[in-house]
Formats: structure tokens, sequence, C-alpha cells
């Protein structure tokens, strides 16, 4: 069980693990669906559900497609800078000025995203209301909730994720619906006490997300792995924020403040270590962090020699004191192996 205060830091890399993409691979993804070109009015290139959704919502008699050009040339300027920046967040933030491009990119993020969800290996096509529990096996998810859970009894199973925090740069539900449905199928608790354990876990999204799930918010929550076509998109995309939109006029940066002051523990899982997600977690004036005792975190695929750099950092920048041990694994590796000291450090 995790007694005292961790945060889990969690990129794309730790979704991924679920068959979520990658940062680069959504960047990519994006780039293709905005890329319009005709002939006539007949598509020849881009995604054709998302024109039918700037359709609906921007020329819907198809009488007058002013408006429309405008997010035709954003897009097609989005396209032609996107491959630029490694993920679409840094793309739209330099068109931060633009707002057709940003409002498009969003759309098709939140298109893309409730796609990926349905692509996932936990979402169930049999009962698509239910995730599909056993299928996350071999991702870090396993081994998350079974540390949460040891060492309780049934009856305290609702404060499992009391002392949790989660800093979720992704946009997608993957943790929630996963952990809903796992404490109901493999550790026989009620709805009702999966809902508060889930509902007890402090989830910190710096860009927003797809919005609450259903059983979240019965009356507008949106089920996993929704059907695009079955929603308001424009509405979900209204729910996910560029870096520009939180750092100017949320408390985002406040939240992950107090989050990390407090903890013993920081994870870091899936992280890319880009310039402008790490910033996010460097304290507000007045803000020490004396309290962590201990600093993991996962390295896939970043060179060996930007672990000391990104060491700094964390222990500089982040005002993390403690020297991080950053090693070249899995995010489901380091909690499996790892798993005795985590849980001598908070647990």
């Amino acid at each position: 069980m995790f007694k005292r205060p961790v945060v889990f830091i969690v990129g794309a890399g730790a979704s991924h693990e679920l068959g979520l993409p990658l940062g680069v691979g959504l960047r990519d993804t994006i780039a293709g669906m905005v890329d319009f070109k005709f002939h006539g009015r007949q598509l020849q290139k881009g995604d054709a559900d998302l024109l039918a959704i700037l359709r609906r919502r921007y020329d819907s008699d198809k009488s007058d497609i002013t408006r429309l050009n405008t997010y035709f040339r954003a897009g097609s300027d989005l396209f032609s800078t996107m491959s630029r920046f490694p993920s679409v967040d840094e793309a739209l933030h330099y068109w931060s000025e633009r707002k057709e491009a940003v409002e498009l990119g969003k759309v098709a993020i939140a298109q893309q995203l409730l796609q990926a969800e349905r692509r996932s290996k936990i979402f169930n096509t049999n009962d698509p209301s239910r995730a599909n529990v056993v299928a996350a096996g071999g991702t870090w998810l396993i081994p998350f909730v079974e540390i949460a859970m040891s060492g309780l009894r049934q009856e305290d199973a609702g404060n499992a994720f009391q002392n949790v925090t989660v800093v979720n740069f992704n946009y997608d539900r993957v943790v929630e619906h996963f952990l809903y449905w796992s404490l109901q199928l493999k550790f026989k608790v009620s709805d009702e006490v999966a809902a508060k354990a889930v509902g007890g876990l402090k989830v910190i999204r710096p860009y927003g997300s797809l919005g609450a799930l259903e059983w979240h918010d019965k009356s507008t929550g949106i089920p996993y792995g929704t059907e695009p076509r079955d929603v308001d998109v424009c509405g979900l995309a209204d729910e996910i924020r560029t870096y520009t939109e939180q750092t100017e006029g949320s408390k985002i940066r406040e939240q992950i403040s107090h989050a990390l002051e407090a903890a013993e523990l920081v994870i870091f899982l899936g992280f890319g270590f880009h310039q402008q997600n790490a910033s996010l977690l460097y304290p507000i004036s007045g803000h020490h962090r004396p309290r962590t005792r201990q600093i993991l975190g996962t390295v896939v695929k970043i060179d060996v020699h930007n672990h000391e750099p990104i060491i700094y950092n964390i222990q500089n920048a982040m005002g993390l004191r403690h020297r991080a041990l950053l090693l070249p694994i899995s995010s489901v590796d380091l909690l499996s192996n790892l798993r005795p000291m985590i849980s001598m450090t908070v647990g």
C-alpha cells in the first residue's frame, strides 16, 4: 500500500504499453489529418471524419466555406511545421496566436484519442462498458494496482490511492478506466467502492483530457473508447489545453508544486523529459521540496549521454535534491523489479 505521499509523473511511454500512441506517432497522425487537399469540393487528402466535424460546425448548409477555408489554411500550416517539433503540444504552442490552428489541432487530438482508446489493449470489444482487465498484463498498471492494494483489507479498499498523485501528461483515460474495473473484477469490491477509490486518486493533467468517464459523471461523462461520431468532439476538444493556455490561465503549476513538495517518492514513467513538459515540474515561488527521499525514472530510448543532464535538472531545476535513479527499462519493469524499494520508501 502507499502509506506516504508518492507522485507518479506519467508520459506517453507509459500509455504506449497499453497501445496508445507515442508523442511522435500522434504528432504524425495529426499532421496527416489536418492537411486538407481538394479537387473542387471532393476531398483528396486529409481526414474525412475531421472534415465532417468541421463542416457540421462551420458550414452546415454547405453554402459558405469562407470560415472553413481559414481552417484549411491553418491545417496546411500545421502540417508544414509539425515535424519540426517533438509533439503536437509543442506545435500548437508555436501557433498559439493562430486561433484556427489551435482549434483544429485540439479537435483532431480529441477525435484521434477516442479512436486510440478504442484500439487500446483494455478496450473490451465484447462489452465496451467494461475494461478488458486481463489484457493489461505486461503493463505498468498491474504492479501499480497490486502495490496499492498490498497490505490492505477489503473494507479499506476505498482508500487505496489517497496518498497517490498522478501528474498525467497524456489525454487518455486509461488509468482511471483500468483501476475502476480492476478493483471490481480482480479485487471483488463494489462499483461504489471502486468509484470512491479511483475518485481518491489525485490526478493532475497539464494538458487536459477527454473528460470524465460515465461512471464518474453520469450526466456528462463519456464512455471509454466512444466512437467520435457519437459525441460532440468539438466540445471534448474544449477540455484539451495547450501549453500556453495552461500556463496563462490555470493553477496546474501550483497543484504540481504542492504535490511534489509533499512527496516522499517521485516516479517518472514513460516521461520524455522534453523541456516544455519538464518546466511544468519546477517549483513555484516559496515552495521547497525537502521531503523527497527517492526519485526513480524510466529512460527508454533516451540516449545515455542525456542521463546526467536529466539528473542534474531533476535535482536543481525541479528542486528534488536527491539523486535520481534512471533506468533504461519499461514502466512495468521498473514497478515490478523495484517493488521492494518502493514499498520500503512509501509502504
